[in-house]
């Protein structure tokens, strides 16, 4: 039996309180890597104050100005080299992971740095702080194709869902028809405007749930429109449990968690017929809308679906025999399962590359009698 021991990793997990999403991000990682057997601690950051946001984004566009690409480099230097007189110790990590940006008080010389970005999110004027990071690990193919001209060091990871890891091996709920749900939350990007449009056109339509505490849904919603806010994690499980199709024409995402909670509960999903929703969400998984529009987003696309097209393909599904809804819902959350899977065990490989690199005990034996 071989002696060479497991070993395990401290790993610190950076991210910024800037809403649900990025927190269930967080809590995937934390989840996934303590069951890969190592340890984790999570340190939340409260959200920068306006000010100094503001403050660093004129930074950032005032070295842009300055007069020679040396000048620039010269500047971005000094910049890190002050940042590590003030960076806060993160304990005895092994790995820090700065997730969706780069957070430059906690790069860690003495280890291993990872970045993983949400590309529609990320703060360009800290670009040069990825000098510092090790790797970047990208949730999709499209992020990995970002950031491959701004690192020498770019892997596709891709990502995951809270409790698909948990998840059974058979569908899990048995669905009644008709039942249509709209997610949103806080977000601006996820298509609100043109699905309450293309539902005021059609009273005949099956009543649709909208979830949403954003200006978006402060109009007058149609008879079959309701509306829900500020939904606890427990209401949502309910209201995941009972829908068969998820309407979620985002504009834009970094991973498209909404989009894998659908799938993990069962439901058949219509989104955007652009990166990453369909990374996730396919033909045969699914249904897909195309885009009228798009325009850059930091280092991401939004993508603009109209009413008209959505009403084109929600009357496709109203068409659709109920079977063929059933089988992509269900093809959707084998993937979900499978996805699962195959992330962790990505993760688990760059994790092992990263750790220290110890001398079996057999061996450490073995020298210490030729010593």
């Amino acid at each position: 039996m071989s002696l060479e021991r497991h070993i395990s990793v401290l790993v610190e997990i950076i991210y910024t309180l800037s809403g649900r999403g990025l927190t269930k991000d967080a809590d995937l990682l934390k989840d996934t890597i303590r069951s890969l057997g190592h340890e984790v601690s999570v340190r939340a950051l409260p959200p920068q104050h306006p000010r100094i946001r503001a403050l660093s984004g004129k930074l950032g566009r005032a070295k842009k100005r300055l007069p020679s690409a040396r000048t620039i480099e010269l500047t971005n230097t000094l910049q890190r080299r002050i940042r590590r007189l003030f960076s806060i110790k993160t304990r005895n990590a092994g790995l820090v992971i700065h997730l969706e940006n780069i957070h430059p008080h906690y790069i860690n010389p003495r280890c291993t740095n990872w970045l993983i970005p949400n590309q529609e999110w990320f703060r360009t004027e800290r670009s040069h702080y990825l000098t510092d990071i090790d790797a970047v690990l990208c949730k999709t193919r499209i992020a990995e194709s970002r950031f491959k001209s701004l690192h020498g060091k770019v892997k596709y990871l891709g990502f995951s869902t809270p409790g698909a890891g948990q998840a059974k091996t058979a569908q899990p709920y048995h669905k009644p028809p008709g039942a249509y749900l709209h997610v949103a939350g806080s977000s601006l990007s996820k298509g609100t405007s043109a699905v309450i449009s293309a539902w005021e056109k059609h009273p005949e339509w099956p009543p649709l749930t909208i979830v949403a505490n954003n200006p978006l849904v402060e109009r007058p919603l149609p008879a079959n429109i309701e509306l829900r806010k500020n939904l606890s994690s427990k209401d949502m499980e309910k209201l995941w449990r009972r829908t068969s199709v998820a309407i979620i024409p985002s504009e834009v995402e970094g991973y498209g968690q909404v989009l894998g909670e659908a799938m993990l509960a069962g439901a058949v999903i219509i989104t955007t017929d652009a990166p990453p929703m369909n990374e996730l969400v396919t033909a045969r998984r699914g249904y897909l809308v195309p885009w009228s529009e798009e325009r850059p987003w930091r280092l991401g696309t939004r993508y603009k679906v109209t009413a008209d097209a959505l009403e084109s393909c929600l009357l496709k599904v109203l068409e659709e025999p109920r079977d063929t809804v059933e089988a992509k819902a269900r093809e959707a959350y084998l993937w979900a399962l499978d996805n699962h899977q195959a992330f962790a065990q990505r993760l688990s490989m760059f994790i092992k590359s990263a750790a220290p690199q110890k001398t079996p005990l057999a061996n450490r034996e073995n020298a210490d009698q030729h010593g």
